[in-house]
């Protein structure tokens, strides 16, 4: 029987796939989160028969996330989006046929034959199995050494935005949105029925089950080498303690100065649609400006019957803001007359998608932080995949950390 304990601090999915995988070890487990309720920004807002998540989240399939998932037997369900003839490029105020595939690259306005034949060219280059180059090239100068300035770099620039959230393409590393880019093109994303708190709930589930601890509005004040005090003034011992917060909460509980991180941030307009206006689109992606809009209740249960839950989105350069005309316009334009159908609106002008642009010199790894049987995990920390995925597997890395106590034998 485990006699101790290890703490787990942050209750999003991150803490808590480390507390599962240190519960399926055989260790004790106590995790401590700070607001009411756990989840983070995998929360769930439900209104008027629509489920809101923080944003448009995916799940990518086949991605340390889903595997979790699927290995701990947690249930969820949903589809993954299909792209037809009501996909949209945005390009110059106007929308066209989206280039789900070759036949429909040649026959978009969006492109001009001489560019067509360019896109062509990169998307054959992005989706080619070898090994992905670009070690220690930002994005942009990726693009500089292989694709000419034009719509067929604006349409790669849009996939690497689709698939990291980012547009501080001259920041992240090549590498890293390369290989995120091909594994988005390669396995595809699910959106999950209910919304994310379906993933939250299960893992929590699967952690009770196991013999872990909740506590809830219970915040931690200091984290020093086997132990950890709490709000209240109470210290616990701790035969290992992950953190799964952000990077300034890891710096004021720890003392610890972490390198300068830039986060991925979007604005998103939220819409739940009481019944779908004619000749709507149910997906679009911004040529020249940052923008994404999709119908996720298209392949989801998250809108009541007959309603559309669509998210639209601009994605946020540093010191960039989104304004909520500007993503109307969108809708506008891809949805027109949705504004007589609105029974929920919601603007979050300023959302952080991850904590960290995975650049060329990398992430802080998940030992990072010079206290013996303290490590980190979150979509900030690690060398493994990005956003939730990267959180997961930083969670499965830190939990093996702790629990084989290498760090005694430093």
């Amino acid at each position: 029987m485990a006699t101790e304990q290890y703490i787990v601090v942050g209750g999003g999915i991150a803490g808590l796939t480390a507390a599962v995988a240190l519960a399926q070890k055989g260790c004790a487990v106590a995790v401590y989160e700070q607001s009411k309720n756990f989840g983070g920004r995998a929360a769930t807002q439900h209104q008027d028969g629509f489920s809101l998540n923080l944003g448009p989240h995916a799940l990518y399939r086949n991605g340390p996330l889903y595997k979790a998932l699927r290995e701990w037997q947690i249930p969820f369900s949903g589809k993954a989006p299909r792209l037809g003839s009501d996909a949209y490029v945005i390009a110059n105020g106007r929308k066209y046929l989206f280039p789900t595939d070759g036949t429909k690259l040649f026959l978009t306005g969006a492109l001009s034959i001489a560019e067509k034949f360019a896109a062509a060219r990169i998307l054959q280059l992005l989706t080619a199995p070898h090994h992905v180059a670009g070690e220690a090239l930002s994005m942009s100068q990726w693009l500089d050494a292989n694709v000419r300035p034009g719509r067929a770099r604006q349409l790669t620039e849009a996939l690497v935005r689709l698939s990291t959230y980012c547009d501080d393409l001259a920041l992240i590393s090549a590498r890293a949105a390369l290989t995120q880019v091909r594994f988005a093109i390669k396995s595809g994303v699910v959106y999950v029925d209910g919304g994310w708190e379906t993933l939250v709930r299960g893992l929590s589930k699967k952690a009770e089950a196991l013999g872990v601890r909740f506590s809830a509005g219970m915040p931690v004040e200091r984290v020093t080498q086997g132990s950890v005090q709490l709000a209240d003034g109470q210290w616990l011992d701790s035969a290992g303690t992950i953190l799964a917060v952000t990077p300034d909460a890891v710096e004021r509980l720890t003392g610890t100065q972490l390198p300068g991180l830039s986060p991925i941030r979007i604005a998103c307009f939220d819409l739940g649609l009481e019944t779908l206006p004619a000749k709507c689109g149910r997906f679009a992606l911004g040529l020249d400006q940052p923008y994404y809009l999709s119908m996720h209740s298209a392949f989801a249960d998250l809108a009541p019957a007959g309603g559309a839950l669509i998210h639209i989105g601009k994605y946020l350069a540093a010191k960039e803001n989104g304004t909520r005309e500007e993503l109307e316009s969108v809708a506008d334009l891809v949805l027109p007359g949705w504004r007589s159908h609105v029974k929920v609106a919601r603007f979050l002008p300023n959302m952080t998608v991850s904590y960290a642009v995975p650049t060329v010199t990398g992430r802080p790894d998940v030992n990072a932080i010079p206290i013996p049987g303290v490590a980190l995990a979150g979509d900030w920390v690690g060398k493994e995949s990005m956003l939730a995925d990267a959180a997961v597997a930083s969670a499965l890395q830190a939990a093996d950390f702790i629990q084989r106590r290498e760090f005694l034998a430093a």
